[in-house]
């Protein structure tokens, strides 16, 4: 279903055209597997392996050269949506509160049928998966906090040793000294545990629901991961 989607061997230039290429594949091949009635396990099975594959390929690219690259992607450019982010994707509390918003027993809309009377073991299950999430990422950002000290202390360093080795002779620029840190393998560690938690997220939500709800929920995964691109491009 994905072709060569996820292939690894794109220059870095062409990065962008694979975030381009992954909105195309979820508009055109994943969500519309969802207008399917009823809803199949198959379907839901192929969309998730995707969604994996997408998260494994953006680990693949990111390294020490294309870190921040990822962590604030040219895709992310409505500040607006600085609070539905983590390390650079989708935060996965927002991946709880999808499932919170299809059990809000004041929505009747006759797509949501699948989660009426969700039965207590979904509940506990849920609730555990959240969780997971909540202490999963209070420790990324704590090491997130204290990798970004590290990375500044390091640049503070570096910049003023440039600057006074130079002075009088070429200005200091603020990118050359941040490329001389030799900090960022920490970042890419975060980030790829980052998306570890993404996946390990949709993946749990999936095995405790039934094909129905597991649908829906995919559907709306795809929908936000497809929409950062789609306003990019109405923006431009």
């Amino acid at each position: 279903m994905s072709g060569d989607l996820f292939r690894r061997n794109r220059p870095f230039h062409q990065l962008d055209g694979f975030y381009t290429e992954w909105s195309e594949h979820l508009t055109k091949n994943c969500i519309p597997l969802f207008r399917d009635f009823p809803p199949s396990a198959a379907n839901n099975g192929a969309v998730v392996s995707d969604l994996i594959s997408y998260y494994d390929t953006i680990d693949h690219y990111a390294n020490k050269h294309t870190i921040f690259y990822f962590l604030f992607p040219s895709w992310h450019v409505n500040s607006l949506e600085t609070s539905i982010l983590f390390l650079g994707d989708i935060h996965p509390h927002l991946f709880i509160s999808l499932i919170q918003s299809f059990r809000d027993p004041s929505r009747n809309h006759i797509h949501l049928t699948a989660w009426k009377d969700v039965a207590f073991p979904l509940n506990h299950y849920i609730d555990d998966i959240k969780n997971e999430v909540n202490s999963s990422v209070f420790r990324l950002l704590g090491e997130m906090r204290e990798a970004q000290e590290r990375f500044n202390q390091r640049f503070s360093d570096n910049w003023v040793s440039s600057f006074h080795s130079q002075r009088g002779r070429q200005s200091v620029t603020v990118m050359d000294t941040a490329a001389s840190v030799t900090l960022c393998e920490e970042f890419v560690r975060i980030f790829r545990e980052a998306n570890q938690l993404r996946k390990n997220t949709i993946t749990n939500i999936v095995e405790v629901s039934n094909v129905n709800q597991a649908a829906l929920f995919l559907e709306g995964v795809c929908e936000f991961l497809a929409g950062f691109k789609h306003q990019l491009q109405v923006l431009l």
